[in-house]
Parts: structure tokens; C-alpha cells; sequence
């Protein structure tokens, strides 16, 4: 199953050297997810192509218009296009007031069925789960309530080896193995290893979006060991009272989220506008985590199917 982020704005606030307000994809399988929607979304997905008929979803970290004010239109265009598939929308309180308000006003009437989830911002939930992926809230600070969010995939039980004749186990012990479970057996005294039955642990992938925020810490232990982190770097440090103040990140904090939570690869993205050229955030962040990217518009990241630093080794010591 394929895994993949696609980010379509960068910029923080405004439009700035081109480019956008925020807006990530993220594609699982056959579904795909929006992750906050800011002006000028609708023209970033047509630019990148994206298959919108296939939106299942769409996540709004916070109600700062950077991160939303495109929803409504899109939500009309998705109709006037002529959706009929049924789309939730994530998000904090009074996202649905927002949403509700302007479609009364304008008389808009969706040819599909709408639901608006809201959700708390103060403590990591798990909010929708998928096949075989679930989607989490990220608690963060700003200056208004604001979460990232998580996409996990779920584990996936490990399968039986085909060189294996299952016939010779008893009944007991194929239950233990397929749970990943060593067996012994009580009246023989042979002992079944999960590691000789099964087939290789694939480890599961996560990908943390991290949104506006001070610097928390604490927050890297809500997405350790994820493939890929987006995290705010809306200053350098040089600014750093600066963001401290409007409630931001430097890249250097961004980089010690992701060194902390020890994450595959880093890619730092909502920028001011006073940063014309981003290369120094970029190698300011990568003092802290080498591997570290900015965040380019239109550009794929894929999760790896398997990382060695996530293998789960617990097997071995049952």
C-alpha cells in the first residue's frame, strides 16, 4: 500500500515569492486525505493534478484563515463538479458555525452529503480510523487552539511462512503465532517460535503534521518514530523572541522535535514572508537533524514500506 505526502502551500499568513498557504495531501491506499486548506487550495490541486474525486476526508488544524478560508469554496466546487460521495471534515470548535453560516447566507446547497466533526485540541485523540490506517490529533499551542495530526498505519498481523506444514501445530499454538506469540506446548514440552512460523515484521508507518505552535518539548513523544515529520519553521533563529511571541517555531526547534522523536526525515515548511530565500532555515535546522528537506510544492514524499529503526525486535525475547 502506497504512502505518500504532497504538499501544495509553504508560505505562512500570505502569498509570498510564490508561494502558497497551507495545504498538504496525504494519499494511503485508495484513500486521500486534505490537511488544512488555505486560499488558493483549488488551484494547487489543479496545478498537481490531484484525483479530488477520490477526497475521503479533510483534516483543518485551526481557524486561522491561512489554514481554511478555502474550504467553503472548495466544498462548493466539489458539488458544482458533481460529487456525491459522502466527505467528513476534522476540525476544532466552531469550524461547523463557520462552515454552516456562510452556506446559509449564499444560499449553497451541496449535492452530497457533508458531516463536520469537531474535536478537542488539548489532549491527543484518536478521531477516524480507515482500513488498516487510523488518524490522531497532535496537541499543540498557539494563539488559538490548534492540533497536528497523526496518520498511523495500523499493524498488520504477520503471516505464516508458505514452507511451513501448519498441520503439525496444535490448535493452541497456531492461535499464539498468529498473534505473534511464541508457543509451548504444555503437554510435550515443544516449544513453537514466532520467528520460525511467521514471515518477516513489516513495521508500520506514521507521518506527524505538526501546524502552528510554540515550541512544546514534550510534543515529540506523540509522534516518536514516525517516517516523516512536516513541522513548522515559520522563523529562523535570529527571530526567535519573535516566534516565541506569535506563538511559532524556528527551524532549529523544528529540528530538535524531529532529533527528539527520532523520525526518518524532516521537511520544514509554513515560512514568513521576510524569507525570500529559505536555504538558511534549511541548513539551520540541519545542524540539529541532517536529514532535513524544505517543504517544495508539488513534491512526492513516499514513506518507505520498511524502516530499520522501527523493526520490532520484542518477537526475539518472548
Amino acid at each position: 500500500m502506497e504512502f505518500k505526502v504532497t504538499v501544495l502551500g509553504t508560505s505562512s499568513a500570505t502569498f509570498a515569492y510564490g508561494r502558497h498557504q497551507s495545504a498538504t495531501l496525504v494519499s494511503f491506499d485508495n484513500y486521500l486525505f486534505l490537511v488544512d486548506c488555505g486560499e488558493g487550495t483549488q488551484t494547487q490541486l489543479i496545478e498537481h493534478k490531484a484525483k479530488i474525486a477520490k477526497l475521503t476526508a479533510i483534516f483543518i488544524t485551526h481557524l486561522h484563515g491561512d489554514h481554511y478560508l478555502g474550504l467553503v469554496g472548495f466544498l462548493g466546487t466539489l458539488s458544482m463538479g458533481g460529487r456525491k460521495k459522502a466527505l467528513t471534515v476534522f476540525g476544532p470548535a466552531g469550524l461547523k458555525e463557520i462552515i454552516e453560516v456562510q452556506f446559509k447566507h449564499s444560499g449553497t446547497i451541496l449535492n452530497f452529503e457533508l458531516t463536520i466533526e469537531e474535536h478537542q485540541s488539548e489532549v491527543q485523540t484518536t478521531i477516524t480510523t480507515y482500513s488498516f490506517l487510523k488518524v490522531s490529533t497532535i496537541p499543540l499551542q498557539h494563539r488559538i487552539p490548534c492540533v497536528g495530526y497523526l496518520f498511523e498505519e495500523v499493524i498488520v498481523k504477520r503471516t505464516f511462512r508458505s514452507d511451513k506444514n501448519l498441520e503439525v501445530l496444535p490448535k493452541a499454538a497456531i492461535l499464539a503465532l498468529k498473534d505473534g506469540l511464541n508457543y509451548l506446548d504444555p503437554i510435550s514440552g515443544e516449544q513453537f517460535l514466532a520467528t520460525d512460523w511467521l514471515n518477516d515484521f513489516r513495521p508500520t508507518r506514521k507521518f506527524a503534521y505538526c501546524s502552528d505552535t510554540i515550541y512544546l518539548p514534550e510534543v515529540y513523544k506523540l509522534f516518536m518514530g514516525a517516517d516523516l515529520l512536516y513541522h513548522e519553521a515559520t522563523f529562523g533563529k535570529e527571530h526567535a523572541q519573535r516566534a516565541k511571541e506569535t506563538f511559532h517555531c524556528t527551524a532549529e526547534q523544528a529540528a530538535t522535535q524531529a532529533k527528539n522523536a527520532q523520525v526518518g526525515k524532516l521537511i520544514i515548511s509554513h515560512f514568513s514572508s521576510r524569507y525570500k530565500d529559505i536555504e538558511p532555515l534549511v541548513m539551520e535546522a540541519r545542524t540539529i537533524f541532517p536529514n532535513t528537506e524544505a517543504a517544495i510544492e508539488g513534491r512526492e514524499y513516499i514513506l518507505p514500506v520498511i524502516r530499520e529503526a522501527l523493526m520490532d525486535n520484542n518477537l526475539e525475547s518472548q
